[in-house]
């Protein structure tokens, strides 16, 4: 029987699975049109306004991710009815244009650079995918000495089931670990590879055995004052960058003014003050912006500087505060160590913010 309309009902929430709420966050009815063959839904931007970032410079507590289940209602030309379910994990990532329709990001490693320079004493974040499919475990190196591991999963295991209450719309592996991580908040679907220790190289080991390097250098800074800089990059997770050189600041303030008549009379005598302006100024408005320098870094980071200017959401941290910003450098330079030798990216940001307090 050929499909005549669907309807299309979708959750979005966070928290433990399967605590959605008795009404969709959507609700949408489409009849199909004669010359196609489908029914189409685009959700990605319904699904992007319920994903709620929050970052506070602790990259153990951001929350990133939301639970999406969908059911879909299929009418028959026979009048008869079918019903799809489905669920999944939303994270505000993206795609480019090169990568063709509705790409599948990563589920390991949820950074595009395998490279990570980090100010001397501090942790090393990395961020990791540990929803079904994703991360198994990540070890930690000084040199050739394992310092730590952090396990995060179960290695892919066959499931036998003998019922059939158990369908799927889309091929795929199912594992044993599948069922625990569906029960778990959405919190737990990402992660931050951190340990102490001063790891120099961090190995990265999907479900399927697949392993990810990435290399840390420490930069012991002693001239600059080092910043670090977290934004949402492509995989849709709050990643860090250090900016390691120099720092310019700067203000930029805005007013409106208007002119006043400041005559006084005094009997017969019309005089005015010298104190008192005739040109009065109002609705002053005040905001800051910087200018950070990485330092020399690998090409790679062609990439994560890209990310970094195309995000939504970044913060700096700066005594012990994550005051958000907003990048307003708007072109970026491609640079390679073979033309340019050395690489140093500058970037331009804004506080996302009245220097002067609007908030009443």
């Amino acid at each position: 029987m050929a499909t005549v309309s669907a309807e299309l009902k979708l959750w979005v929430y966070t928290g433990n699975f399967g605590s959605r709420a008795a009404t969709p966050n959507y609700t949408i009815t489409k009849t199909k049109i004669p010359t196609e063959s489908k029914i189409i839904f685009e959700v990605g931007e319904l699904i992007k306004d319920y994903i709620e970032i929050y970052f506070d410079g602790d990259y153990q507590a951001v929350r990133q991710t939301a639970w999406v289940e969908w059911e879909i209602t299929k009418t028959l030309s026979d009048a008869s009815t079918e019903t799809i379910t489905g669920s999944g994990i939303a994270l505000n990532g993206y795609g480019y244009f090169e990568d063709g329709i509705n790409p599948e990001l990563s589920k390991g490693l949820l950074q595009s650079n395998t490279i990570m320079y980090v100010k001397s004493g501090d942790n090393p974040y990395i961020p990791i995918y540990t929803d079904g499919g994703g991360t198994f475990e990540v070890k930690y190196y000084n040199g050739a000495t394992l310092i730590a591991t952090q396990v995060f999963g179960n290695s892919v295991i066959a499931l036998s089931v003998d019922t059939d209450t158990i369908k799927a719309d889309h091929e795929g592996v199912y594992d044993a670990s599948m069922t625990e991580i569906r029960n778990q908040s959405n919190q737990n679907t990402t992660s931050t590879a951190v340990a102490s220790g001063s790891p120099d190289r961090v190995v990265i080991t999907d479900v399927n055995g697949n392993e990810t390097t990435v290399n840390i250098k420490y930069i012991e800074e002693c001239k600059e004052t080092p910043y670090r800089i977290s934004f949402l990059n492509k995989f849709g997770v709050v990643q860090p960058i250090y900016f390691f050189k120099r720092r310019d600041e700067y203000v930029d303030v805005t007013n409106e003014s208007y002119y006043i008549n400041t005559i006084n009379r005094t009997g017969a005598t019309l005089n005015y003050s010298l104190n008192n302006p005739s040109k009065n100024v109002f609705n002053v408005e005040a905001g800051k912006r910087i200018k950070l320098n990485t330092g020399f870094v690998d090409q790679q980071f062609n990439e994560v500087i890209q990310q970094l200017i195309m995000t939504e959401q970044a913060w700096i941290e700066e005594g012990g505060v994550a005051y958000p910003i907003t990048p307003i450098t708007k072109s970026l330079q491609y640079k390679t160590q073979l033309n340019d030798k050395l690489i140093n990216f500058t970037v331009e940001f804004e506080y996302a913010y009245s220097e002067i307090n609007l908030i009443r």
